[in-house]
């Protein structure tokens, strides 16, 4: 006879879109108790690299990671990443980009631009096979399965909440 714990068991899709969904949660909460001046505030101190971003670009920048999903999975699945660039590489886009980058946007844009961002990994967490999960492929210059690629948005997210909240005092 089964065990109460065969009848319980979630997939790993099901594990991943729970997660997902607690994240957009967290982030349209978070969002939410900013006020538009609150989007323009300097986030102090988050890396030598980042000096001037504001809490609106910063927003954005979780927003940007689940757009690459299908690319990821893809790639996974032809067993090439992308990305690969040398370290010096990706240092220097760290030091450049969030200089030239303004923050221009609303609170309804961010969340509208996180809500698309939303769809899309949730799309593509559609097309991940069960015994996919623990294949991946090199990016960034370092191995990463699908699983630690999709459960990565949620770690990224609190990562930098924890910086807003810390701005915010």
């Amino acid at each position: 006879m089964p065990s109460v714990n065969q009848y319980c068991q979630v997939s790993t899709q099901e594990k991943m879109r729970m997660e997902l969904e607690e994240t957009r949660l967290a982030f349209q909460n978070l969002l939410r108790s900013l006020s538009e001046s609150d989007l323009h505030r300097r986030v102090p101190n988050l890396q030598l690299f980042y000096p001037k971003m504001k809490i609106g670009l910063l927003l954005l920048h979780v927003s940007w990671y689940p757009k690459f999903f299908p690319r990821y999975v893809t790639c996974v699945r032809k067993g090439k990443g992308f990305a690969n660039f040398p370290k010096l590489i990706f240092k220097l886009m760290d030091l450049i980009v969030p200089r030239v980058m303004t923050f221009k946007d609303t609170r309804e844009s961010v969340a509208q631009q996180y809500d698309a961002a939303h769809k899309i990994a949730l799309e593509a967490l559609e097309i991940v096979e069960e015994h996919e999960w623990d294949m991946g492929a090199k990016f960034h210059g370092e191995y990463k399965t699908l699983r630690k690629i999709f459960h990565f948005h949620a770690e990224h997210f609190a990562e930098h909440a924890a910086d807003i909240k810390r701005a915010l005092g």
